[in-house]
């Protein structure tokens, strides 16, 4: 059976490829979720900065919360099973890691862990898909690391330093052995899916789980959005909201 990763946020992209893989083919999905912790920051007064943080943890709560919930739904509506496993990475104190690389390096892991035959994840950040320079280079760069990694050669990853400690540092990922048959898939680019297009494959129960909020609040079991921040009002304009298919 064809082992498949596919790296899970809760968020709507990666919700709507997971479902599909569960409805439409038979293999083994292992499922990772990643929570990124806040690098630790000592004599700081940047309120952007420590915002951004919050912001941050408020998102990876509310994203725990979700996978969970939406775990749950799965079961209920009769899903085949599948395995899901929630990892938490602290970044080195003074660093700030993208979740795009944090990602990656998990996915190169997983993949090595369970010897699996593909790795999958969500279209990339909206600044890739309207064509952004800047984004669709870094995402360039992230593929040369995967790629890299999965070869079983060693890479240097620049990680860049806070406000206090300028500069960057290196470091050094070893593969453990040749995984270069394992390629770096990303559905959704192929599938041609907007966001709207996204919100009608999903179940309409999935479609109010998924988390789409800025500035979440999340309780024991469930989380709120604060419906004024952008990614409510755009969640809102393309049928996120709605309860059936016959208004999106």
């Amino acid at each position: 059976m064809t082992k498949t990763i596919i790296m899970w946020s809760g968020g709507a992209d990666s919700t709507v490829i997971v479902d599909q893989m569960l409805r439409n083919t038979a293999d083994e999905l292992l499922l990772q979720h990643i929570v990124i912790g806040a690098a630790p920051i000592s004599d700081s007064d940047d309120v952007s900065l420590i915002g951004g943080i919050r912001r941050r943890a408020a998102i990876c709560a509310a994203q725990v919360v979700a996978v969970k919930q939406i775990t749950n739904y799965w079961k209920q509506e009769g899903y085949r099973p599948f395995t899901l496993d929630i990892s938490y990475y602290q970044p080195p104190a003074g660093h700030l890691v993208g979740s795009a690389l944090v990602n990656v390096l998990s996915g190169v892991f997983a993949a090595q862990h369970y010897n699996a035959d593909r790795f999958i994840t969500g279209v990339g950040p909206i600044s890739v898909r309207n064509g952004n320079a800047l984004a669709v280079q870094q995402l360039k760069q992230l593929q040369d690391t995967f790629d890299v990694l999965m070869q079983g050669r060693k890479k240097s990853i620049k990680v860049r330093n806070d406000m206090s400690l300028p500069g960057e540092k290196a470091v050094i990922v070893l593969g453990d052995s040749d995984y270069s048959h394992v390629k770096w898939e990303k559905p959704l680019a192929e599938w041609g899916w907007g966001k709207r297009g996204v919100v009608k494959q999903l179940p309409p129960k999935l479609r109010r789980l998924v988390v789409s909020c800025d500035y979440p609040t999340t309780h024991e079991d469930h989380w709120e959005r604060c419906g004024k921040c952008f990614r409510c009002n755009k969640w809102e304009q393309v049928g996120g909201l709605v309860d059936g298919d016959d208004d999106v």
